[in-house]
């Protein structure tokens, strides 16, 4: 598609907030467009009339050039955009007329685009197609051109199906009539799109949470910590006041007597003590003065710290609940998405019985064909009788009245048929939503249980510390048992090894009794051999 046609389809897009009330006049060209106030208003204008907190989107819209950073991270690689130039200015416009109706989901404009024509509807269903495919934080310039010069050309009709009257209230998007945009807003990949983003938002929400969570925390430990400093502070100069105070006495003191000494006329030496007494006095009180002033800053500065916490704790808080808020819609939306599910169901039912319903009537009159077929194919040889005794004329119109009944006949069938078909056609179809549905059902189960495992997590984290101290309680029980069962074992041990030295000692005793007495009886054997080797030799 050329750059000029889809141009005009985006002028046509922009008029249309004209019949919102968003914007006064139309605009005749691109380039009205250039500064891209007038889409960031009509935008900032729809989110201000929602009965919500600001959130996060909203932030974006403080500029195009930020809203584009965030959205399209990949659109612009320059710091600044250059939207002089009219091809960077049209895929800027397109980009976020896609943040407006798929990203963020604005229902008054995409309620907007169904009163485009239909040619001008399905150019935009196939960018939006397009875009969602590539993904938002991966598209580039040149993806964009891309994607508008591959668009097929469409017919330069009205760009408006007709001139509704101004919408004050919110507007609820209508896709029962069949409509390229309605059927890509119905779409499965859509349905998938928007389920995937919302999962992602519930993840990135309970994260937001578990980090407002550790900096409640953190805020309130620091809050009492600097209460308990001010309090210390407060205390220490509560004690300087007096000291103060002190001072301030004795100098009142010192000059009375200053003053007496010199009523009295005393000597100088103690005329000259006391004024250095009061000179030394003097420069600990403007110190004493000093140390009051500081602690007075710094006592100040911890009030204004402590306000300013106390001030970051509860946005933090606000925060806080304005997740619970988000999370609470997500899955409430999940819910309804649950009964779109059951509803759908209940629709493939009715389908498939009345589909049921046809097969039977269509049986019914294939029956009646094949008698009324039957007869056809008997009614010329009655005929051949019959001619000789009945009217010809007679004959011939009830001929011609079964022929008329057989095509009627015939003619029934196939449109019964054909409706059969298309019966058939939208049941596929509607069983091929239905299990995208489940499968997306299932995953939005995983991921909630997923959610709720993270959540009881978080909770479980809380009640840890005193799980994990009783579990220790009675590892130390079970180890004290087990240290008190071993030190049995040690002592039996000890008696078994000391009852088996006993067996030894008394074994060793009886060893050296037998060698005893075997050396005994060698020593015996050798003085008997001498005895015998004395008497042999007298012999």
């Amino acid at each position: 598609m050329d750059f000029i046609i889809w141009e005009q389809i985006l002028i046509s897009w922009v008029n249309l907030f004209q019949v919102f009330g968003f914007i006064k006049n139309p605009i005749q060209n691109i380039a009205e467009l250039r500064n891209g106030e007038i889409l960031k208003n009509v935008i900032q204008s729809i989110l201000n009339k929602r009965p919500k907190k600001v959130t996060s989107s909203q932030k974006k819209l403080i500029s195009l050039e930020l809203l584009l950073k965030e959205e399209f991270p990949n659109l612009i690689n320059k710091k600044t955009i250059d939207l002089n130039d009219d091809k960077t200015l049209t895929i800027v416009i397109s980009c976020l007329m896609y943040f407006s109706c798929v990203s963020y989901t604005i229902t008054e404009i995409q309620e907007g685009l169904l009163k485009l024509s239909s040619g001008y509807q399905t150019s935009i269903a196939i960018f939006f197609k397009k875009m969602m495919a590539i993904g938002p934080s991966k598209i580039n310039l040149l993806d964009v051109e891309t994607i508008i010069s591959n668009i097929a050309v469409v017919e330069n009709d009205s760009c408006l199906k007709q001139t509704p009257k101004k919408i004050s209230s919110r507007v609820i998007l209508d896709t029962s009539k069949s409509s390229p945009i309605g059927d890509f807003f119905q779409s499965p990949s859509y349905h998938k799109k928007v389920m995937s983003d919302k999962n992602k938002e519930i993840a990135r929400l309970h994260i937001q949470l578990k980090e407002d969570e550790v900096e409640i925390i953190k805020l309130t430990e620091e809050n009492e910590s600097l209460q308990i400093k001010v309090a210390d502070l407060n205390n220490e100069l509560r004690i300087k006041n007096q000291q103060l105070d002190a001072k301030l006495n004795e100098i009142e003191s010192l000059k009375d007597d200053l003053e007496n000494m010199e009523k009295i006329n005393k000597d100088k030496q103690s005329h000259d003590a006391i004024l250095k007494k009061m000179d030394s006095i003097s420069k600990e009180l403007e110190l004493v003065e000093k140390n009051r002033d500081d602690l007075l800053s710094e006592n100040n500065t911890l009030q204004n710290k402590i306000t300013t916490i106390a001030d970051k704790l509860a946005r933090t808080k606000n925060e806080k609940v304005i997740y619970l808020e988000k999370t609470n819609e997500l899955e409430e939306r999940h819910l309804s998405l649950m009964a779109e599910l059951e509803s759908a169901n209940n629709e493939i039912s009715i389908l498939r019985s009345k589909c049921e319903s046809i097969e039977n009537s269509t049986r019914e009159i294939n029956a009646s064909r094949e008698e009324e077929d039957v007869v056809m194919e008997e009614l010329p040889r009655s005929l051949e009788f019959e001619l000789l005794n009945c009217n010809f004329n007679k004959v011939s119109s009830e001929l011609e009245e079964y022929m008329q009944k057989n095509v009627a006949l015939v003619n029934e069938i196939n449109i019964t048929n054909i409706h059969n078909g298309l019966l058939k056609k939208e049941i596929n179809e509607k069983i091929c939503i239905i299990k995208e549905l489940k499968n997306e059902k299932d995953q939005l189960e995983i991921d909630m249980q997923d959610v709720s495992s993270k959540l009881s997590s978080v909770i479980d984290d809380r009640y840890q510390p005193s799980i994990v101290i009783e579990e220790n309680i009675s590892q130390i029980s079970a180890l004290t048992d087990k240290k008190d069962l071993l030190q049995d074992k040690k002592c039996e041990s000890k008696n078994q090894v000391t009852s088996i030295n006993e067996e030894r000692d008394r074994m060793y005793k009886v060893v050296e009794n037998v060698r005893s007495k075997i050396r005994n009886a060698v020593e015996e054997k050798i003085q008997m051999q001498g005895e015998i080797d004395k008497f042999t030799s007298e012999s």
